[in-house]
């Protein structure tokens, strides 16, 4: 009996929480304007989501990428008839080849830019 009652506090809990109370909505972000962001992996599912959002609140952003000229056309294609406050920019970055990753941070460093925010998404 001891089981089935927590199982059943277990389920009550989970109606509250999920349908009474209903899930609160995220709070606004404020404005990126001024930060440098680095991603690896934006090409492609969370990491282009977060891109997109990232780029609309005003960051710089900088991906690594394993194909950098398909992802700067998708991103070209997605702002195209947006004003946007932000910026993009894609670097080739293979995490699989170890030379890759050094010329990639090499690149990031000649940037002379700091980076505010780093996301490790690949």
């Amino acid at each position: 009996w001891f089981k089935i009652y927590l199982n059943l506090i277990g389920a009550l809990y989970i109606v509250k929480e999920q349908i009474l109370r209903r899930p609160r909505s995220l709070p606004s972000y404020s404005s990126q304007s001024g930060k440098t962001i680095l991603i690896t992996g934006g090409g492609r599912g969370i990491g282009e989501q977060a891109v997109k959002k990232l780029v609309k609140l005003g960051a710089r952003v900088i991906m690594g990428c394993r194909s950098p000229e398909v992802v700067k056309k998708k991103f070209d294609d997605t702002f195209k008839d947006h004003a946007v406050s932000g910026s993009w920019e894609v670097y080739h970055l293979d995490l699989m080849s170890l030379s890759s990753v050094r010329t990639f941070a090499q690149t990031i460093i000649a940037l002379d830019c700091p980076i505010h925010v780093l996301i490790n998404n690949a």
